[in-house]
């Protein structure tokens, strides 16, 4: 509650505005955004790759982490193992940018991706609603217990006891 957050919307030059697009939704998403022709040349890439018809046109969606007055709230959202930031992703990015944007819905046509935290969050969204999430890059996943506390909240580090326990998900 109260958290407010930063997104920044990218829409790939092929993209039809008239045609629902594929969606591909990026965790620490200033980090991306800020500095293209510096060190990070992640949209350049993009753009190289939907011109290569590597990859579909697309819209990307760069999403920071929350805060709540000064406090980043990055590792509560990003490291919990439960299903209040693909909510947040779905109750709220996606409506505000479908606003503006033909999106397609289809969960074969969303990815998420995340480096670190970011990287469990992305496979913590696909986990929890795989039918929202099914293309999933997590670079340098976290998966530990850094938001674990006793009898309050999962960790990252209960994902492989998670998966071999659980019935398997379909997601297509």
């Amino acid at each position: 509650p109260g958290m407010k957050c930063d997104y920044w919307i990218y829409v790939s030059p092929q993209v039809d505005p008239a045609t629902p697009a594929a969606v591909m939704i990026w965790q620490d998403g200033e980090g991306y955004v800020q500095n293209r022709n510096g060190g990070n040349r992640t949209l350049n890439v993009i753009d190289n790759l939907v011109h290569q018809k590597r990859m579909p046109p697309a819209i990307h969606i760069f999403v920071s982490p929350g805060l709540v007055g000064a406090q980043r709230l990055r590792s509560v959202q990003y490291d919990s193992v439960d299903d209040v930031y693909p909510r947040f992703l779905l109750e709220e990015i996606l409506p505000a940018v479908a606003a503006k944007h033909k999106l397609r819905t289809d969960g074969y046509s969303r990815a998420i991706v995340g480096n670190s935290s970011g990287g469990i969050c992305a496979f913590n969204a696909a986990w929890q609603r795989p039918q929202e999430f099914t293309r999933v890059l997590s670079r340098i996943g976290s998966f530990t217990s850094i938001q674990w506390k006793s009898n309050q909240k999962n960790g990252g580090n209960d994902f492989p006891f998670m998966i071999r326990k659980e019935k398997a998900k379909r997601n297509i």
